[in-house]
């Protein structure tokens, strides 16, 4: 059975210059390390996590007004009460509608989000999965924390998973896990030992993908293009080795909005669609790679960067 991607859009905070916040005054030393990462920018939503949903909602529904009727299924990423989640789509006329919850995976809850969807129209259980994603994380996270602000951006995303035919195929996915584990070195430069962390673990799930898919799968001639989601791998992006070009969208997305956990998947694929005629592919890679905590050097504690899945999409 053929599953689709398909109506993805987005909705961004104010992208504002990192040095223009204020709770990165007299800290140089952050602001440099930042930079050097590839962040330039920060995406920030000043409302609350339910108004930046039911926005994405009445966005969606405002683009997709045949298709938010047909949604039988509402997987979301957002931490938000769930009886708001209901009556939000009941006043956009979504009467009779499941809705499932993923949290926990951080950077990977599109991934699995994806991947449940699917599942769930396989077995007959949905036909018409609407995702929508939630990251409001600057106004949620303690001041003094540098990942609170510049690290991660704020915005919401949504798509629509169904039989029907769409823009993308999904073709394929894989668990993949490969962790890494690293204790904090007070000598070592973070900026330098990050990027390098998530690069090994992009490259060994990359491995694993690609013995899986033996004879389905090629890297070479671009015709393979890869979206991750992490600040990481920016620093890296000309020095991958891989075999596989990284979207231009998912490096402009990621020093002008900061990074935003779970809407960067589709931000920077619906970004890429407008770019794909110029550069035509034909496997498009959603690599779920990262650490799990936001550590650096004067912690005292472990860093943990690794691969959690890959899924291919195909451009119809």
């Amino acid at each position: 059975m053929d599953i689709f991607l398909d109506a993805i859009h987005y909705k961004l905070g104010d992208i504002l210059p990192i040095d223009e916040l204020p709770e990165f005054e007299n800290r140089a030393k952050d602001l440099d390390l930042l930079k050097t990462v590839g962040h330039q920018s920060c995406s920030v939503y000043q409302g609350s996590a339910e108004d930046l949903f039911a926005q994405m909602c009445g966005q969606f529904s405002d683009a997709e007004p045949e298709k938010i009727r047909k949604v039988d299924t509402l997987i979301t990423t957002a931490k938000i009460d769930s009886r708001f989640f209901y009556r939000t789509l009941l006043s956009l006329g979504v009467n009779d509608v499941s809705v499932i919850e993923i949290g926990g995976s951080h950077c990977c809850s599109t991934l699995t989000a994806i991947k449940i969807a699917s599942s769930l129209i396989k077995a007959g259980r949905a036909e018409n999965v609407l995702l929508l994603t939630c990251d409001v994380w600057p106004n949620t996270k303690p001041r003094g924390f540098l990942g609170g602000f510049a690290l991660f951006g704020d915005g919401a995303t949504s798509c629509l998973i169904s039989k029907d035919v769409g823009a993308y195929r999904i073709l394929d996915e894989e668990d993949i896990v490969h962790w890494k584990l690293v204790k904090s070195d007070p000598n070592r430069d973070f900026s330098e030992r990050f990027p390098k962390l998530c690069y090994e673990a992009l490259s060994n799930a990359l491995v694993s993908l690609k013995k899986k898919m033996s004879g389905r799968l090629t890297f070479a001639n671009s015709k393979t293009a890869l979206i991750t989601v992490n600040v990481g791998i920016v620093a890296q992006t000309q020095h991958l080795g891989l075999g596989v070009p990284v979207m231009p969208a998912f490096v402009k997305n990621i020093e002008r909005t900061g990074h935003i956990l779970c809407g960067d998947y589709l931000l920077n694929l619906r970004d890429y669609s407008q770019e794909q005629a110029a550069q035509p592919v034909e496997r498009i890679l959603l690599v779920g790679t990262g650490m799990s905590t936001a550590t650096f050097p004067s912690q005292d504690e472990a860093t943990v960067a690794g691969a959690r899945g890959i899924l291919v999409l195909e451009p119809t």
